[in-house]
């Protein structure tokens, strides 16, 4: 678990927190699995979270658009929870 804490402090969204902040963010991360081409959420529907990619990479799509595509390291999803609006992309 510790290199997890160490991850979060790699992420340029935390960036310059002190490792007092950074393990509390940790103790209440959870960590999920998925599979290829599984969708992790779509468009339009509630945001109640955001990710951190710890391996593999995500494909962000807007309609049949592909935006991004973020590798380890990269978080994505938080844009909703900041403006408090559904989801724009799957």
């Amino acid at each position: 678990m510790k290199e997890l804490a160490e991850l979060l402090g790699k992420v340029y969204f935390f960036r310059g927190l002190s490792p007092e902040v950074l393990e509390k963010i940790h103790l209440v991360s959870h960590e999920a699995s998925f599979q290829p081409g599984e969708v992790i959420f779509r468009e339009g529907s509630e945001a109640d979270r955001f990710y951190i990619v710890l391996s593999g990479s995500v494909e962000v799509w807007k309609q049949k658009d592909l935006l991004a595509v973020h590798s380890a390291g990269h978080l994505f999803g938080e844009m909703a929870l900041i403006d408090e609006l559904p989801r724009s992309a799957t």
